[in-house]
């Protein structure tokens, strides 16, 4: 039997202990006696107490737990078996396997339980599932353990291959922004914070259509706030080059009617997909997103507008404890599907307080899970929207992208020119060349 096998190891070689409380814990065991002297064993390492037959019988009987596991006798058995150290990997995958099952069986019970109580949604039934399946399946057992020799060939390998490759993220056909992010890289969580009206949502549709169309690989926007007619209004006018009040009121000229019907031509072509449902669940994301990769057989990006709009169907505690279940959520969506993940955030009024208005990470609502969850943060800053208003002949103004956080590159900020009337953003080198 594999737990008596660890048991009799961890005796005989108390130094396995070391090894063996990586991969396992007490409920790695199923016979009670075996949780109880595994319990045993990890008190006596922890309390740096040698460990023996001596000792072990003597933490029981300090507890009156001697008759629970069977006597000293039980203790004894064990030691006597003299297992061999070398199958103690082999056994630990063992007990990890049949732990899994165990869980997989009582989840499939209380799946069967919860189908029949009334009070349970199907909503707070599917999330607390696939809550649980994710946790069970992050037990896998995976040595992650290796020699610097056998790192050292591959990573070389690596590094010569990407010097010769393309950046392997998507890029964005923003310059500066580009040499910071190297593009946006698949199961990575962005998210693009900025004050209310600041550009936010102008921004990552902007970003969305070069994606796609420089690709061709499916965009999903995912938009809690506006509805989709309000979001193709504003595809139209950046594609098209028309001012977003003239196109509400359709109070164009000729060349502005061509401009539009031939935007809306190229868009409809784009496999570029809205979701505008203001109660959507992380589940129904995620059923969207594995319907489009049934179609396409990839993803490009997910897009969401914004995190703060983002209920929850399970309660929680506070507001704070339900924006970190989401961020938590949306990273594993990422790493789930392999695609970059962009999340729209408010920041908060803190920064309107301050002499410089120029946000900084503590300026994230409920930051602490955000700050901790993103792998990029990106910050919209505009000087215009605080103290220097444009002219009102002048829809064009300098938009500051500062890149705060970048889990694996280097920080820095690119500016880029927003034209607010066409929601459009330009290169600096792009908007010199309109002009000229």
């Amino acid at each position: 039997m594999a737990e008596k096998g660890v048991l009799s190891i961890l005796l005989n070689n108390p130094y396995a202990l070391k090894k063996a409380v990586v991969y396992l814990t007490q409920e790695s065991f199923y016979v009670p006696e075996h949780k109880l002297l595994f319990r045993a064993l990890i008190f006596l390492y922890e309390q740096k107490k040698p460990i023996s037959l001596t000792t072990v019988v003597s933490y029981f009987l300090d507890r009156n737990l001697l008759k629970s596991v069977g006597g000293t006798v039980f203790v004894l058995d064990l030691v006597n078996r003299r297992e061999s150290m070398n199958h103690l990997m082999d056994y630990i995958k063992l007990l990890n396997e049949k732990e899994i099952r165990r869980k997989l069986v009582q989840l499939g019970e209380d799946l069967i339980k919860s189908g029949y109580r009334r009070a349970d949604s199907p909503e707070e039934i599917f999330e607390n599932v696939e809550h649980r399946l994710f946790t069970i399946t992050q037990q896998q057992l995976v040595d992650h353990t290796f020699s610097t020799g056998e790192l050292m060939i591959n990573a070389l390998e690596e590094l010569q291959e990407k010097s010769h490759a393309a950046p392997s993220g998507y890029l964005t056909s923003y310059k500066d922004l580009d040499l910071i992010l190297q593009g946006f890289q698949k199961s990575d969580m962005t998210v693009i914070a900025g004050r209310p009206s600041m550009g936010k949502t102008a921004f990552a549709l902007n970003l969305s259509t070069q994606i796609v169309k420089e690709y061709n690989l499916p965009v999903i926007f995912f938009s809690l706030e506006m509805s989709r007619d309000q979001l193709l209004h504003r595809l139209l006018s950046t594609e098209a080059f028309v001012s977003g009040s003239k196109l509400r009121l359709s109070k164009m000229n000729r060349q502005e009617w061509g401009r539009v019907a031939k935007a809306g031509q190229l868009l409809a072509n784009l496999p570029l997909y809205v979701e505008d449902n203001p109660h959507v669940t992380l589940n129904q994301m995620k059923a969207k997103i594995r319907k489009v990769f049934l179609e396409h057989k990839d993803v490009g990006l997910v897009v969401i507008d914004y995190l703060q709009l983002m209920k929850l169907t399970i309660k929680l505690e506070n507001r704070v404890q339900e924006i970190a279940h989401i961020t938590r959520n949306l990273k594993f969506l990422a790493k789930e599907f392999n695609i970059p993940v962009l999340v729209l955030s408010q920041l908060s009024r803190n920064v309107e307080s301050r002499v410089n208005k120029k946000p900084i990470l503590s300026d994230l609502r409920e930051s602490g899970s955000i700050e901790q969850d993103a792998d990029v943060v990106l910050m919209l800053y505009r000087e215009d929207y605080y103290a220097n208003p444009r002219p009102k002949d002048s829809p064009r103004t300098l938009m500051e992208i500062i890149v705060a956080k970048h889990r694996n590159g280097p920080l820095g900020q690119a500016e880029l020119i927003f034209d607010a009337d066409i929601t459009r953003f330009f290169d600096k080198s792009e908007f010199d060349a309109l002009e000229d």
